[in-house]
């Protein structure tokens, strides 16, 4: 999905944002816990075990990844400047955003009480600010702090990505594009190992859109090279300066018999 937004009347809007909105509701909603990976842009959601109510064993991960993000006033792209979240009939520091004020909030990767998210526990309770919620990898507690690790207690979940601060100039667009991901791992446990697994089609996904969803080529057949002997006709397999298999060698060797002949690979 890609987005563009302009400003079509004078004079500049400063510390602008760009947010996407998710409410993921993975299968059963009341069974979700969330995250992000700051490197690749990317927000998550999985369920905290193997059994969801509506998709049963083994259920999927989805996220969503900027592709693109909004540019600062350098010109740099600015990707995920922060991760929120927030849950269906929370808490008040973790409730849904009301109006313009707490959104903004959410925006500037505050809590909707405009409190810091901080690390540890469900972001409410520790002393370490941080603007990206549940960075860490599931699956390994030395990559930091994840739900899964904590022990939180899953519900209905939903979270925020943003992108900015960034100047909108009259006439000049901004342009956001984001994808969304779905996989479902092999042996699901409840702590799934985003950069392994999930990380893999996610970078996939990002190199088609780097590359306009060109799929790479496949590999160029071989040219036959055939010898007739006595009996026998020998086939070789030979990749030509020019070929995308220029350099690979084929090892193995297998028989085929066919009716009287046999030919040697």
């Amino acid at each position: 999905y890609t987005y563009e937004i302009f400003k079509k009347t004078a004079g500049d809007v400063s510390n602008s944002y760009m947010g996407v909105f998710v409410d993921p509701d993975l299968g059963n909603a009341q069974d979700d816990f969330v995250g992000c990976d700051t490197v690749r842009s990317l927000g998550f959601c999985y369920t905290v075990d193997n059994n969801d109510a509506d998709y049963g064993a083994g259920p999927p991960i989805v996220g969503i990844d900027y592709f693109e993000g909004p540019l600062d006033d350098n010109g740099n792209e600015l990707g995920m400047s922060s991760f929120c979240y927030f849950i269906n009939s929370g808490s008040p520091a973790l409730a849904d955003p009301d109006d313009a004020q707490q959104f903004r909030f959410l925006q500037e990767g505050l809590l909707t009480t405009g409190n810091a998210c901080t690390i540890g526990g469900d972001g409410t309770v520790g002393t370490i600010p941080i603007k990206f919620a549940f960075p860490g990898n599931p699956s390994d507690p030395l990559t930091g702090w994840s739900e899964a690790q904590e022990g939180n207690t899953a519900q209905d979940r939903r979270f925020v990505q943003n992108s900015g601060p960034f100047t909108l100039n009259p006439g000049d667009p901004q342009r956001i594009s984001i994808g969304v991901i779905t996989l479902f791992p092999a042996n699901y446990n409840g702590c799934p190992d985003i950069d392994a697994v999930f990380g893999v089609a996610d970078d996939l996904a990002q190199n088609l859109f780097d590359n306009c969803f060109d799929i790479i080529d496949g590999p160029d057949a071989p040219t036959l090279a055939i010898r007739e002997l006595n009996n026998e006709i020998v086939i070789n397999l030979v990749n030509n300066q020019g070929s995308n298999n220029f350099g690979e060698t084929y090892q193995s060797v297998q028989e085929f018999y066919l009716e009287n002949l046999v030919a040697v690979v």
